[in-house]
């Protein structure tokens, strides 16, 4: 949900950005949310938050998602229905850059997966990206789907592979651009 004290109407903003020929991403957490912003979360009322409190960046309130569980896949779709749609109260984003991935949660010290036979550590982010990637193909089968990854078995779901953020210059982003178009040759970077 797009806070209005500080993005106004967003869905307006998106439109006059396609009037002007523009095309405009959602950067997102698809990893974690918050049940700390006054209100509930669909994650809560979907039941797909893990036990696991996380503080990303200092925010307290926030909870990893849990990619086993029952709901997942509904929820995603409503999640990408809003952000991706054209209807009455959807944003109609053009894409989503997905960031902090690295806050999945670690199996070896955590619990409450739900069905954890579907996969654990990298099997879970795999699903995390397939159950994201279906469900904003869903909406609009343009709509870009970008990450940062370096593992052949998600190239697929994605449509763009960012090189993340980098500290060290030019070096550093010609060796991350060096390392994910050999793990993922046909993915744009």
């Amino acid at each position: 949900v797009a806070d209005t004290s500080r993005f106004g109407d967003i869905r307006a903003f998106n439109e006059e950005m396609h009037r002007r020929g523009h095309h405009v991403i959602a950067w997102i957490t698809p990893v974690f949310d918050s049940v700390a912003n006054g209100f509930e979360p669909l994650s809560k009322k979907m039941d797909v938050l893990s036990p696991t409190a996380i503080a990303p960046l200092g925010v307290e309130g926030c909870y990893v998602l849990d990619f086993t569980s029952d709901n997942i896949q509904a929820y995603f779709d409503k999640v990408c229905r809003k952000l991706f749609g054209d209807g009455q109260g959807e944003y109609h984003f053009d894409g989503a850059k997905m960031d902090y991935m690295a806050l999945l949660r670690n199996p070896a010290k955590c619990t409450g997966y739900r069905h954890p036979e579907r996969g654990l550590g990298l099997r879970e982010m795999k699903l995390c990206l397939e159950t994201f990637h279906t469900a904003a193909k869903k909406v609009r089968t343009e709509v870009l789907v970008n990450c940062s990854v370096t593992d052949p078995r998600a190239e697929h779901l994605l449509d763009m592979n960012r090189l993340h953020d980098t500290h060290a210059g030019t070096i550093e982003k010609e060796f991350r651009a060096r390392v994910a178009s050999t793990a993922c040759p046909d993915l744009l970077i």
